[in-house]
């Protein structure tokens, strides 16, 4: 009797689990979340179909249609500029090293002193626009390596959770993005054509943000339509002004990304929407990434939630930074090298030696902006400040 009641039980549930299943998937199809994934995955197929294409219909005794290739390339460019603000948030280290890194080695100490050869959309530009007769097994062995990294993480994206928060941040973050990478051709360097592409990466943020146009508030619906039409804008800028060595980067930047941006920050605020917890580099609740509170500085410390008498800490730091009692002598201090009133240097080419006789093996370099530093000394031997005062 029991072994009926438990066979009777898992009838059931094979019988309904899909149905419920069904009507669960029915309940998120127009939601922003879904919008945002079948908008992603709907690219990335067709960038699939692009790469795939790439060395198709080849035949051994002719030479690869370079016209073809080229062709294809600039497609696969468009789809993955479109969801590139999506890879680049949840996949950053695939974005890096597989994706869109440039075309060089890299040495990364934070994975084990690795180092990584080249390998995605930059290595394809320099195979197909070179003026060399192109190799077919060297083609397709990195549109395969490209294929198959944009497969794993496309199934990985079919199941990943989204929330409206990392929607808009990654969002926000892209328009970053824009104003340091893309406009400056980082990943065009051959074809010279990051204006245009910058277009796709415009057209992106405006379909995921057309996914909150669902909302009946009308606030919500006004900011909306003030960001759009500056989309709009500064799409339409871009078109009129492809070419990227006569481009004005600094007129996009402060007529159209900077008032983007601060609408951008209005908006999540209207939305009432709460920030993620995610710590970042800029600040997501600044109007400006040029305000003085646009970047989080916090986020590059060591002691990133070390908020307590934060004014406190600074006073005390700046008494011990012109103080000679930190150091073995009781005669040096760090302004003894970093001196403000240059540039928080010493303007000579090596250093004091620190008995005064003689100088050191090592210049002191300014302490501008030294918080932003991945790494410090010239064989990058520690990762932040606090180490760096330690060594020396």
């Amino acid at each position: 009797m029991h072994l009926k009641y438990v066979a009777g039980i898992l009838f059931l549930c094979i019988v309904f689990t899909p149905v419920l299943f069904s009507f669960s998937n029915a309940d998120n199809v127009n939601t922003p979340e879904e919008n945002c994934r079948q908008y992603v995955l709907s690219n990335m197929v067709s960038l699939e179909k692009c790469l795939v294409s790439m060395h198709q219909n080849r035949v051994d005794s002719l030479p690869l249609n370079r016209n073809h290739l080229k062709e294809e390339y600039r497609k696969a460019r468009m789809y993955y500029k479109r969801v590139e603000f999506f890879i680049e948030y949840y996949s950053p280290f695939d974005a890096k090293y597989y994706i869109n890194g440039a075309p060089v080695k890299k040495y990364d100490i934070e994975h084990k002193n690795k180092i990584f050869d080249p390998h995605g959309f930059q290595v394809l530009e320099q195979i197909i626009y070179s003026k060399d007769s192109i190799s077919y097994s060297i083609l397709n062995n990195e549109s395969s390596l490209l294929l198959t990294r944009l497969t794993i993480l496309k199934e990985y994206y079919k199941t990943i959770t989204l929330s409206k928060n990392n929607m808009l941040e990654m969002l926000k973050l892209t328009l970053v993005r824009i104003m340091g990478v893309n406009l400056n051709g980082y990943d065009c360097t051959v074809n010279k054509e990051n204006i245009i592409e910058t277009t796709y990466v415009i057209e992106g943020i405006e379909k995921v943000l057309s996914a909150f146009e669902l909302s009946d508030d009308k606030e919500i619906s006004a900011a909306l339509k003030i960001m759009n039409k500056e989309l709009n804008e500064a799409r339409t800028y871009l078109a009129k002004h492809p070419h990227a060595d006569t481009f004005n980067r600094l007129h996009f930047i402060t007529q159209y990304l900077n008032p983007l941006y601060k609408d951008f920050t209005l908006f999540y605020l209207k939305t009432g929407i709460k920030f993620s917890k995610v710590s970042y580099a800029i600040n997501m609740k600044s109007s400006s990434l040029f305000a003085e509170n646009g970047l989080n500085k916090q986020f590059f410390s060591l002691y990133k939630d070390d908020t307590i008498h934060i004014n406190e800490q600074a006073q005390l730091g700046k008494l011990l930074f012109f103080d000679p009692i930190l150091s073995g002598n009781n005669k040096r201090a760090c302004a003894s090298c970093h001196q403000p009133n240059k540039a928080f240097t010493d303007g000579v080419d090596k250093s004091i030696a620190f008995d005064l006789k003689g100088k050191a093996d090592r210049n002191a370099p300014t302490l501008l902006n030294v918080i932003y530093q991945k790494s410090f000394f010239y064989d990058g031997q520690v990762f932040n400040p606090e180490e760096q005062v330690s060594v020396v």
